[in-house]
């Protein structure tokens, strides 16, 4: 997916370059809605963004370099802190050092609970942009998506989930799947947004992308970021024959462009 391209295969291990304001700066540039950004902390200091609204609202604070929920911490507004001088006394306590955005935290609608949308995009070998994917994460044990325990798949044409992913790991095997049949308005418009700031993305070996977002309680979406799928797109590879072959004709010799080619001989895992 990659070829040999040294930011690509650096960005396996760590984001050097696509990071939290990459993909922030990303998405506000093609219009979509994400958690407004009131604060900055660079290791020592505060830099409020949005004035006087630090303790008016529950707050996420997300590690800028990191994934996977890595460094994130939620706090709520009356039981957390009462007060601008309380987060930083708790920002000073537990990430002296390190540099965070301190975001609104946005909640999700009630009737969905805890979950997230993941739009996987492809570049492909003329330079375009498709969807992949679309999958619900729901059925969240904790605040986060990534408690998941039922994913969807959810048809970009008609805005339904149709089918459950019991094919992406052994604990979606045997999940329920009561929610087959729900409509999910705007996933097609967000689709078509991610597709057009996967193409404009300068970093051309930047191939997969996973958009992650929500659906808040007026169903106005909101994105939260997007990360270089290196690891959510083999699973994609084999969700259809279709996928297959658009797999094979974009990425694989003899077919595949030059610059993203898996060639004959190389060892694949």
């Amino acid at each position: 997916m990659t070829g040999t391209h040294s930011d690509a295969i650096q960005h396996t291990w760590y984001d050097t370059i696509l990071n939290k304001n990459f993909w922030r700066s990303t998405l506000t540039k093609h219009g979509a809605r994400i958690p407004r950004e009131l604060g900055e902390w660079n290791g020592s200091s505060l830099d409020v963004k949005v004035a006087d609204s630090i303790h008016k609202s529950d707050l996420v604070i997300k590690r800028n370099d990191m994934f996977m929920g890595i460094g994130d911490s939620f706090w709520n507004l009356g039981q957390d802190f009462h007060s601008e001088a309380e987060v930083v006394h708790k920002l000073e306590k537990e990430y002296e050092g390190t540099e965070v955005l301190v975001l609104e935290l946005v909640r999700p609608k009630k009737s969905l609970g805890v979950h997230s949308l993941d739009i996987l995009t492809l570049r492909t070998t003329d330079g375009n942009a498709k969807v992949v994917s679309v999958i619900l994460w729901t059925d969240c044990t904790t605040s986060s998506s990534h408690s998941t325990r039922a994913g969807y798949i959810v048809d970009v044409e008609s805005e339904t989930l149709i089918a459950p992913a019991g094919w992406y790991a052994i604990a979606f095997a045997k999940m329920e799947a009561p929610l087959i049949g729900t409509k999910f308005p705007g996933v097609k418009k967000a689709c078509e947004l991610c597709v057009e700031a996967h193409r404009e993305i300068e970093y051309k070996w930047l191939t997969a992308v996973g958009w992650d977002l929500m659906v808040m309680e007026n169903d106005e979406l909101v994105f939260f970021e997007g990360n270089f799928a290196g690891a959510r797109t083999p699973r994609r590879m084999m969700l259809s024959l279709a996928n297959f072959t658009e797999f094979i004709y974009n990425f694989f010799w003899p077919f595949g462009g030059p610059s993203n080619t898996i060639q004959p001989g190389w060892q694949l895992f």
